[in-house]
């Protein structure tokens, strides 16, 4: 009993240490990802203790190795902006998953049996741990590699990560050979109470796993360009294999198992001598080349590392950030082949990518459970990303915006994404995301741009401002000096959005899923309750009404009065109430089915109203005061 609970108690700090690491990251898509790691672990136990079978346990470790990778890489790349870096470390580390995979799976069937686990698999919670202690393995192994790719800017091309990228192919050949060379000594008869000491075995007694820790090491140094702060804590990843190899399992297994087969042996004992366990540093350490290679390496880190430049922005606390707008030079990123610049935050990224004589603008919401809205011609490229190609109509200086509405209550919040065109005086909406289970504000930010792009951040970016919950405007970069104008209804897709909300309400008219057919001024309306009252309302009159609102389609209500009426100037209130009240009866009660460029247009109203939302109002007015 004692002993199961230890078991147990080592399997819960196994996936503490690995999800604590995770957590840590400060990114949920790797905390997603090892969860998953562990998940496929436990659920490959039952059949295991069930059938007291060993036989896919290393295999079930090579395929999630392949599941959590190809799950982060899926989530952090589009089709947009693949990311090469982060394709060539996933590739390199699945060539590896299903080599190795593949290998020990046909050597465990052709063996019957894996003799480590002859004591283990009796036990449910010993077995369970050793479960558990795979999922451990492929986490910490893996986490440099798999943040590097879920980074901001994902795997870095530089000559760091080449360097790790030789280090890596050259681990993984060592690996391949020396597996080659056994396997090979083992098939010959002769050989069987034999021990190997030809080849590379004759150079180190396990450079299978000497291989083995040089290519994870290759791993981290190709994903050290990538990480930051707490981030820097996943590249125990070879450090890690290195304990587990040499003191856990593999070497000191081996070890013990050599000396009771051959340890009376006086060959044995000379190679025990002779050879080293892993390889010999200290003859290493006396060649010059592998001095170079070392001054190299570290001149390196020094020298390269992320291919952005950023500014981080001061957010104040209070009043809540609910917005950031910045305006940015254009011109100054046309001459760069390649090139990025724009605006960032703690859950989102918006900003100009120049690519070939294209700009396109990119609106990414790593976190994002759904996309609600995008504009005319934005092309959506992945569930976290949608991109807009600018026209040639080009403008000396645009704004970029993003802004957040939250609901506490339902737990979620919607970004969206804009560009200003100061010229034409008009927006675009570029897309609305909404991402579950988060409702803080924005609490950080950053201007950023390609470090090929040769201009100061202060010359691309003329000032920057944060807007606060209660819609006060504050200057975080340079000085400007006129405070941003959200003009509410300069939509630059109009014209398209009126054409598509006319399909939209006609095919619903058409299909009777709406009783307001009558057409008024761009809207459409029903009297659900006629009044004998001869006062009009007027466009000047303050209105006393009952109402509800609700999203078009849907069940949902987004604001509506209960016992008490409520009063507002006319004049004040969306363009589709003051045409859809105009002229109707005191005392009447109408349904208003109103066009999104009648009603909120493009602007994050609420987070119950997403941009281009057509909506629909039950009114009854109750008194009218001219």
């Amino acid at each position: 009993m004692k002993q199961s609970l230890l078991n147990l108690l080592f399997s819960f700090l196994a996936f503490s240490i690995a999800y604590g690491i995770a957590c840590l990251t400060g990114l949920e898509l790797i905390q997603q990802a090892i969860l998953i790691a562990f998940v496929i672990q436990w659920v490959a136990f039952v059949p295991a203790y069930i059938f007291q079978t060993e036989k896919f346990y290393d295999l079930t470790g090579s395929i999630t190795y392949i599941s959590v990778v190809s799950y982060v890489s899926f989530q952090s790349n589009t089709a947009l902006d693949i990311n090469i870096g982060s394709i060539l470390l996933a590739s390199f580390i699945m060539l590896w998953a299903i080599r190795l995979g593949s290998f020990l799976f046909l050597r465990i069937h052709k063996a019957g049996e894996d003799k480590r686990f002859k004591l283990i698999k009796p036990s449910p919670t010993r077995f369970f741990m050793t479960w558990t202690l795979q999922g451990m393995w492929v986490s910490i192994c893996s986490m440099c590699a798999l943040t590097a790719i879920a980074s901001k800017n994902g795997v870095v091309l530089n000559t760091l990560f080449f360097i790790g990228a030789f280090v890596f192919l050259s681990g993984l050949i060592i690996e391949i050979i020396a597996d080659k060379q056994k396997s090979s000594f083992r098939a010959n008869p002769e050989n069987k109470e034999q021990f190997i000491r030809h080849g590379l075995w004759a150079y180190s007694r396990h450079p299978n796993y000497f291989g083995e820790i040089t290519l994870w090491l290759g791993i981290s140094i190709m994903s050290l360009s990538s990480l930051s702060g707490w981030q820097y804590l996943t590249l125990i990843s070879p450090l890690f294999t290195y304990l587990l190899l040499v003191y856990v399992s593999g070497v000191r297994l081996l070890e013990i198992s050599g000396m009771e087969k051959w340890g009376h042996l006086e060959s044995y004992q000379i190679y025990l001598q002779d050879t080293p366990s892993l390889f010999s540093f200290k003859k290493l350490f006396m060649k010059k080349t592998f001095t170079l290679i070392l001054v190299f390496c570290l001149s390196s880190m020094y020298s390269f590392g992320q291919d952005e430049v950023s500014l981080p922005l001061s957010i104040n606390a209070k009043p809540k950030s609910i917005g950031i707008i910045s305006t940015i030079n254009i011109p100054n990123i046309e001459g760069n082949s390649k090139g990025q610049i724009g605006i960032s935050t703690n859950q989102t990224k918006l900003y100009y990518k120049n690519t070939k004589n294209k700009i396109k603008v990119i609106f990414e919401v790593p976190n994002a459970s759904e996309i609600l809205s995008k504009g005319f011609g934005a092309k959506t490229v992945s569930k976290k990303a949608v991109a807009w190609t600018l026209d040639e109509t080009k403008e000396q200086q645009q704004k970029l915006y993003i802004t957040s509405a939250s609901d506490s209550a339902l737990n979620y919040i919607i970004y969206s994404g804009y560009v200003y065109f100061p010229n034409l005086n008009k927006w675009k909406l570029i897309a609305s995301y909404k991402v579950n289970g988060y409702t803080e504000h924005i609490h950080a930010a950053s201007i950023f741009k390609s470090t090929n792009i040769q201009q100061n951040i202060e010359e691309l970016f003329t000032d920057t401002w944060t807007q606060g919950d209660n819609g006060a405007w504050i200057n975080v970069q340079n000085k400007g000096i006129e405070k941003p104008i959200l003009p509410p209804f300069s939509d630059l897709d109009s014209l398209y959005r009126v054409k598509q909300d006319s399909l939209i309400i006609r095919k619903a008219i058409q299909d009777n899923q709406t009783d307001a057919v009558t057409y008024k001024n761009g809207l459409y309306y029903h009297l659900m309750k006629s009044s004998e009252n001869q006062s009009l309302v007027k466009m000047t009159d303050t209105v006393s009404i009952y109402y509800k609102g609700y999203i078009f389609g849907t069940d949902i209500v987004f604001d509506q009065t209960t016992n008490d009426t409520r009063t507002f100037p006319l004049g004040r209130l969306i363009k589709g109430w003051q045409v859809g009240l105009e002229g109707t009866r005191v005392g009447e009660k109408v349904k208003l089915l109103i066009p999104s460029g009648l009603a909120y247009s493009i602007r994050t109203r609420s987070p119950k109203i997403p941009p281009n939302s057509i909506l629909v109002f039950e009114i009854e007015t109750v008194k009218a005061v001219h």
